[in-house]
């Protein structure tokens, strides 16, 4: 299972950014923790034993706690959010675009 921080790196190629100045590693984090609370919601059998344990934000050393299937949603989710973040030209119609794919990614 992979670290928070290997999916962050991942990301990092696709984005161009390995010398992490346009994105640190807590703002990277911050948006991979709501990735993680937003598949939480959505697909709570994955949680299975884990319905009532809170949702805690994970560290970068942490693994990240769904199947491996479910990594590239997870890192496609944070190149966008990278994107729309530093892009003048974003809009919320792309992002809208962007989390519907994401949630069908997660729930097909």
């Amino acid at each position: 299972m992979a670290t928070m921080q290997a999916l962050i790196d991942r990301a990092r190629v696709l984005l161009q950014n390995a010398s992490k100045t346009r994105y640190t590693d807590d703002q990277c984090l911050g948006a991979l923790n709501d990735v993680v609370k937003m598949a939480r919601r959505l697909r709570p059998d994955l949680w299975f034993g884990q319905y009532g344990a809170p949702m805690v934000d994970l560290a970068l050393g942490e693994t990240y706690p769904l199947p491996p299937e479910y990594e590239a949603a997870a890192i496609k989710c944070l190149v966008f959010w990278c994107n729309a973040r530093d892009s003048e030209f974003s809009s919320e119609t792309r992002a809208v675009f962007f989390l519907d794919r994401f949630e069908k990614y997660l729930t097909q």
